[in-house]
């Protein structure tokens, strides 16, 4: 392993969020076998995190580059586990004992690094858990403390009657770009807590235009997109990486599709702009935003949920927006309705009501990532209607099927 010096608090930050990551992923597992309820205490006592420190990988072109390297000491149901994975949360390899190989994951054999072949149990019993180093970390800033205080004026938190907004209420509504409501309900609970935010709502706006607006704020320059967070009286700051970070794994502008359940009901393969991470979700959790179906804008905001097993793979569900500002969303819909009133590209449509009765008649469901059915597969549906070409009554009459019931959730180790 490397000596150099690390970011503490970024290798914390990392660590934090690994380990949210393997107590969701071990009580979804618990929940999955229909066992006893997870106790959320116990499994915080059975998974240790620990810091070996950086190691060099070879990237896609070939090139060396280091990365942070963490081990996930496991115990439970009476097994013992150490799992390792790079900074980006990627399972590198899998150990059943310190005096045992390491099993390199599905695309990591023959590229483990080296320093991992050579570990030894007393390098790992030496390893640096979480814990120490916040203790280390609390101690070095409890050292600083009063010099600090001496020089700098005391803190203000964002969005109170104590600090100036960073953005006015003029300038906020001059913003484009998705809006959403913080009250909206995801996952049985409102979006402003699962984020972490006091605001009303959250928007992603252009990243240039914040950059003029606030010319002291730091953004990396090949950010296309930032969200920001509104408050009741207009006023908005933009939220920071400790409740949204901006996604490595998907980068920029990716080409990659993920399945998108719409608004109307209708499953879609999407591609995104931008994809951030939810913090308070160790990063399993994100909001996206993309073009709209048909490839243009207005923008559109989206929430999903990345697979446990394969968290390159995201399933999505199109966030509501509102449309109280001057937004390009507006503009679009105007000319959308001239456009059909003239006759212009007015589509043939399927009624939602007929897609719903066959997809319910022949069982035509989609599922989240969990195997929960989300709602009844309506693309395919409109699409099987209108190649049938004959009336919906007479086409389900026709059917030889019975209505099916979805299919149950399976345990995500299966």
């Amino acid at each position: 392993m490397k000596d150099t010096k690390f970011d503490r608090k970024k290798v914390i930050e990392e660590m934090e969020a690994l380990k949210s990551k393997r107590i969701y992923e071990i009580k979804k597992d618990i929940i999955g076998r229909d066992e006893l309820e997870a106790d959320e205490n116990a499994l915080n006592k059975a998974v240790t995190i620990k810091y070996l420190g950086k190691m060099e990988f070879i990237n896609e072109q070939g090139e060396l580059v280091d990365k942070d390297v963490f081990i996930s000491v496991e115990e439970h149901s009476g097994q013992f586990q150490i799992r390792y994975y790079d900074e980006d949360q990627k399972l590198l390899g899998i150990q059943r004992a310190f005096d045992e190989n390491i099993i390199p994951s599905g695309d990591m054999i023959d590229k483990l690094p080296e320093e991992m072949n050579k570990l030894e149990k007393q390098d790992i019993e030496e390893a640096k858990t979480l814990e120490e180093l916040k203790e280390e970390q609390n101690q070095e800033e409890q050292q600083t403390e009063e010099e600090q205080q001496a020089q700098q004026e005391p803190q203000k938190l964002p969005g109170t009657e104590d600090e100036d907004p960073q953005l006015n209420k003029t300038q906020t509504n001059n913003l484009k770009g998705p809006k959403i409501s913080l009250n909206q309900i995801v996952d049985e609970e409102p979006l402003r807590n699962i984020i972490g935010l006091d605001g009303k709502y959250l928007q992603i706006v252009d990243a240039d235009i914040i950059r003029k607006l606030i010319p002291d704020i730091k953004i990396p320059t090949s950010q296309r997109t930032i969200p920001i967070e509104i408050f009741p009286d207009g006023t908005a700051n933009v939220i920071g990486e400790d409740k949204l970070q901006l996604s490595k794994q998907e980068g920029l502008n990716s080409t990659t599709e993920h399945l998108t359940a719409t608004n109307e009901g209708a499953i879609r393969q999407e591609s995104n702009i931008e994809t951030f991470n939810i913090t308070r979700k160790g990063g399993m959790h994100t909001i996206a935003i993309g073009f709209d179906e048909n490839g243009g804008t207005p923008l559109e905001a989206k929430y999903g949920w990345r697979d446990i097993e394969n968290p390159n793979k995201i399933t999505y569900a199109e966030l509501e927006t509102v449309h109280d500002g001057p937004t390009q969303q507006d503009l679009d819909t105007k000319e959308f309705k001239e456009d059909a009133s003239d006759g212009v590209d007015k589509p043939e449509t399927i009624a939602r009501e007929d897609a719903e009765r066959y997809a319910r008649a022949k069982g035509l469901y989609v599922y989240d990532y969990y195997g929960n059915p989300i709602g009844y597969d309506l693309e395919t549906a409109k699409q099987e209607i209108s190649e049938d070409g004959r009336p919906v009554d007479e086409i389900i009459n026709d059917l030889d099927v019975k209505t099916k019931e979805p299919q149950q959730p399976q345990s995500l180790y299966e």
